[in-house]
């Protein structure tokens, strides 16, 4: 059964009749095509094609040579090829449709049959699976094995994690937890490590969904060990433990960590008084901050604890406090509950977090809320305020802030991963194929990452988002004419703009 396909190519649409055949040899669904001619506007049928030359068939070829072009500058063409053969280039190519397109794998065939040099095996959902199956721990291990060795010797590395939710009860690696998203799901617990200096993740885990954040580390820097060593990890305070700063310390890891306000270490540095002095006063990327640092021991070592106050965040988050306290307030005060327990259940339910700054009563079935002057006090002295323990004595405010913010990126990239890729949710029913997708994700946000670490640096970040420069990069076709030649069609001035950003030569078929 034969059916019409339209083209369209600077502003032109080409139709093409496309008829389905049976490959026995491949033994899969293939596509043969035959030029009708440019599409009348008017009629809608072809118009008569013109003898010569013409069009037999077009691909999209600027955003996806793009992506191919990055992955060989860092390698990553290379690794997956050592790692897994001729499947590398079907993983790679699967990653680049994750990376480019937020939609499931069950439309990969439609995206594959107009892209570029992308591997013909992959045809059907049932092929992508079988793929997935096929994918051997040992080979997944072999990647990442080769890629820290690659990225991440002798670097600073910071770490997070982040839970992926799941409907599947088929995986035992799905379990309940802390949701990061709140959601009432169970989750996969995932954990990402990006090399500081090139913005490249390095390494990813995943792990139950019940396993707590600061039980992980130790085994993570042990398997770091055997391919590289690392100079230095920087955590967020779900990490702050002393038995993590004993094994990184025993590592011979330097750590920089967000320390929790309610450690005691915490508790001495708060007590620093004239913070706000002029003498403590730096500016950082345009903001003034006020910064102390003093020599503490923790864990039986020595580190800095470096107290940041930046006056302007506190005053938007006393401002959104109280925005809080004002709507709870007009909600639930005078509202009628049976008793006081089923007054914070609801409190909760409204806003999380928020019932602890009030003192509550029922009393005959009309509810009464009365601010916690003491806490709420005690909440808005810690506002503006930032610790952090460094294991590298001696450091300057601006160098302790530049290291830490750098971990910044493993947020974005769990935001990407999770929101712009699409991999929010886990819909396999296997433990084998959620690793093996999971993989396949983690190779996409190595392409994203390689794109941002260009982007972030050159010239166009002040005039393109990265999505607006893979838009200007998509026009850009490869057609294969009658004759059998590829010819590209015309380079843009955008389109050389970014190629020369990216430090890339334009492309010649």
């Amino acid at each position: 059964m034969s059916y019409i396909v339209e083209q369209k190519i600077n502003g032109r649409i080409y139709l093409y009749e496309a008829e389905s055949y049976w490959d026995k040899e491949k033994k899969q669904a293939r596509q043969r095509r035959r030029y009708l001619g440019v599409k009348d506007p008017k009629t809608g049928a072809p118009k008569t094609p013109r003898k010569g030359v013409t069009p037999k068939a077009v691909a999209n070829f600027g955003e996806i040579w793009l992506m191919r072009k990055l992955a060989e500058r860092t390698g990553l063409t290379e690794v997956l090829e050592k790692a897994f053969d001729d499947d590398g280039k079907k993983l790679f190519d699967l990653a680049c449709y994750d990376a480019l397109e937020e939609k499931g794998f069950h439309l990969y065939r439609e995206w594959a049959e107009s892209a570029w040099g992308v591997n013909g095996d992959l045809r059907t959902s049932q092929d992508i699976s079988r793929l997935f199956a096929n994918l051997d721990e040992r080979s997944t291990k072999h990647f990442q094995n080769l890629w820290l060795r690659k990225h991440g010797k002798r670097k600073a590395v910071a770490f997070d994690i982040t839970s992926i939710s799941s409907y599947s009860d088929g995986m035992s690696d799905v379990e309940w937890g802390h949701n990061r998203d709140g959601e009432a799901l169970p989750q996969i617990n995932l954990g990402l490590a990006v090399n500081c200096e090139s913005g490249i993740p390095v390494s990813y885990r995943t792990y139950p969904g019940s396993i707590p954040d600061v039980s992980v580390l130790k085994r993570l820097v042990a398997e770091f060990s055997t391919q590289c060593v690392l100079s230095e990890m920087i955590l967020d305070r779900g990490f702050h433990s002393a038995a993590n700063l004993r094994d990184l310390r025993e590592a011979g890891v330097d750590v920089l960590v967000s320390v929790p306000f309610n450690a005691k270490h915490a508790k001495e540095a708060l007590k620093t008084r004239k913070l706000s002095s002029s003498a403590n006063a730096f500016v950082f990327n345009k903001r003034t901050l006020f910064h102390t640092s003093k020599k503490v021991m923790v864990a039986d070592g020595k580190y800095d604890i470096h107290l940041f106050y930046d006056e302007e965040r506190k005053a938007r988050e006393v401002a959104r406090f109280f925005n809080k306290v004002s709507l709870m307030e007009k909600t639930f005060d005078g509202a009628l509950f049976d008793d006081s327990s089923e007054l914070k259940i609801e409190m909760e339910r409204f806003e999380s977090g928020m019932s602890k700054y009030f003192k509550l009563s029922v009393a005959k079935g009309v509810a009464s809320i009365e601010r916690d002057v003491k806490k709420m006090d005690e909440r808005v002295s810690r506002m503006g305020k930032m610790l952090l323990l460094s294991a590298k004595l001696g450091r300057t405010a601006e160098d302790v802030l530049a290291s830490y913010y750098r971990r910044d990126l493993t947020e974005k990239f769990f935001d990407t991963l999770k929101n712009k890729m699409g991999n929010d949710r886990l819909r396999t029913s296997s433990d084998k194929t959620a690793r093996s997708r999971v993989f396949v994700a983690m190779l996409g946000l190595i392409i994203h990452s390689a794109l941002h670490a260009v982007w972030s640096k050159s010239n166009l970040k002040d005039r393109y988002s990265m999505t607006k420069v893979l838009a200007i990069m998509k026009p850009l076709k490869a057609v294969e004419q009658s004759n059998g030649k590829r010819i590209l069609t015309e380079i843009s001035k955008k389109q050389r703009e970014i190629m020369k950003e990216f430090n890339l030569t334009p492309p010649v078929l």
